[in-house]
């Protein structure tokens, strides 16, 4: 038997607090018969009734490192560029100012928003005002990365914004 003192029922909880609360009350006051409903309903999926899933293929360590958060070796070909150091410091101060690169929140307009503005800094940065179509190359980069939801930070944009411009 639970008892719920006379204080809490005057306090007009909203029902899926009282509901939350009867729960963890059996849950605790009756594990046996909880553990045997929650063994059955496992029992019931057991039996073949559901489809298998397909291996999810997470493929080389190593690839998912290049593909995503460069590590290393993306940081370390960013900082000994003539212009790395630089490039680092804008694209930290953007992640700040708009957001992280890979930031799926954004939205459509806030990785525009990232994409003009590293366009902006790659033309004062090289030289080369949108070089090979960094604008949209770059775009359809940020749009792909959130997609699939990977890591990028401001050593993967320089690293990106370097190499597209042949600077790497």
């Amino acid at each position: 038997f639970f008892f719920i003192p006379l204080s809490l029922v005057a306090m007009r909880l909203p029902l899926t607090w009282w509901l939350a609360a009867a729960l963890v009350a059996f849950l605790e006051f009756a594990p046996g018969p909880a553990l045997i409903f929650v063994a059955a309903a496992s029992d019931e999926l057991a039996d073949g009734d559901r489809e298998e899933e397909p291996p999810i293929d997470v493929g080389d360590e190593e690839d998912s490192q290049a593909e995503f958060a460069g590590g290393e070796d993306v940081e370390h070909d960013v900082r000994s560029h003539p212009k790395g150091e630089e490039c680092l410091q804008y694209a930290e101060e953007l992640e700040r100012e708009v957001g992280l690169f890979d930031n799926t929140a954004l939205g459509e307009a806030g990785r525009k928003q990232l994409v003009e503005k590293m366009k902006l800094h790659a033309a004062k940065l090289t030289g080369k005002d949108n070089h090979k179509d960094f604008h949209q190359v770059f775009d359809g980069h940020l749009a792909d990365l959130h997609g699939r939801g990977g890591i990028f930070g401001a050593a993967d944009a320089c690293h990106f914004l370097l190499k597209h411009h042949d600077e790497l």
